[in-house]
């Protein structure tokens, strides 16, 4: 990704002389050449290229974990005006990045950007450069698939380098939300959801679930606990997304516990009026009236 500052040489930024090797090669289209540096006139992280191009990165991210009630969490939230999203799981970081052959950072940004110059039509640019964007890929939060032909050599305590690190290396101030939900529930929930064509019931899915955990088991029986979080054997049940504590804490550690926030599904749901608001509080997005609340809540 070629960018510079405004009005600043075409140096490399000395930050990108110390990335690790390891870490470049996991998502080399967005940290081989150099690292933006964001414009201080946007609240969105949004940068120039050297031909003086307009890019934009998502402010946050509502990371997952899958079937925690994101969608509604999201639908909610983007209800705001300074919250300008269109599509919530581009999937760019966990997937997409990854395609060969295509611009696909490009179209990326291209969705942020759209949303930074036009989403609100209030009057002047100070109003304007309020507006932030969200990543809600659900897959953020635990997927990292393929890390094996990325290091072999940890087959025991699972990848080196993460996709939180990657983000971590380009987003270090992003914000960061979290949904959870009872492990049981979000498992049947999931196994619902996907494989569409075929037929489902509770007995199949407590065969399925069974051959999951044995899964499980033997994987444990040769490798550590993270290695199996990251390494699902698993196909008809997703068992190993319930592993919350193993993903929490490898985001923990490359985030400052500040800029994270974790929610429960099973307090959203009771109690939807009391955490949008803290929501919006920890995005630093302005309060609403009682009637726009009301008109999103509604929604």
């Amino acid at each position: 990704m070629r960018v510079v500052p405004e009005n600043a040489s075409k140096e490399t930024p000395p930050v990108l002389k110390k990335l690790p090797k390891k870490l470049v090669m996991l998502r080399p289209r967005i940290l081989q050449d150099s690292l933006p540096n964001f414009s201080s006139k946007f609240k969105n992280p949004c940068y120039f290229d050297t031909k003086r191009k307009m890019h934009c990165l998502p402010y946050f991210f509502l990371l997952g974990a899958p079937k925690c009630g994101t969608t509604d969490i999201w639908s909610k939230m983007t209800s705001h005006p300074h919250i300008g999203c269109v599509v919530k799981e581009p999937h760019w970081w966990t997937r997409k990045s990854m395609d060969k052959g295509k611009d696909t950072l490009a179209y990326y940004e291209s969705t942020f950007i759209t949303q930074v110059i036009s989403n609100l039509s209030g009057k002047g640019k100070g109003k304007r450069m309020k507006v932030i964007t969200g990543d809600g890929s659900a897959s953020t939060f635990c997927h990292n698939k393929m890390w094996t032909s990325f290091y072999p050599k940890h087959r025991k305590a699972g990848p080196e380098y993460i996709v939180a690190d990657v983000i971590r290396t380009v987003l270090p101030n992003a914000l960061l939300i979290v949904s959870l939900r009872e492990p049981v529930t979000r498992l049947y929930s999931d196994y619902l959801f996907f494989h569409e064509n075929e037929r489902k019931s509770p007995e199949k899915f407590h065969k399925a679930a069974i051959a999951a955990i044995d899964g499980f088991h033997s994987c444990l029986n040769e490798r550590s606990l993270r290695y199996c979080a990251y390494t699902p054997v698993d196909i008809k049940v997703r068992l190993h997304i319930g592993l919350y504590s193993v993903f929490a804490k490898d985001w923990l550690q490359r985030y400052p516990r500040n800029q994270i926030m974790f929610l429960r599904l099973e307090d959203w749901k009771a109690k939807c009026t009391e955490i949008l608001p803290k929501i919006f509080a920890f995005l630093k997005v302005g309060k609403l009236s009682a009637v726009k609340k009301l008109l999103i809540l509604r929604n």
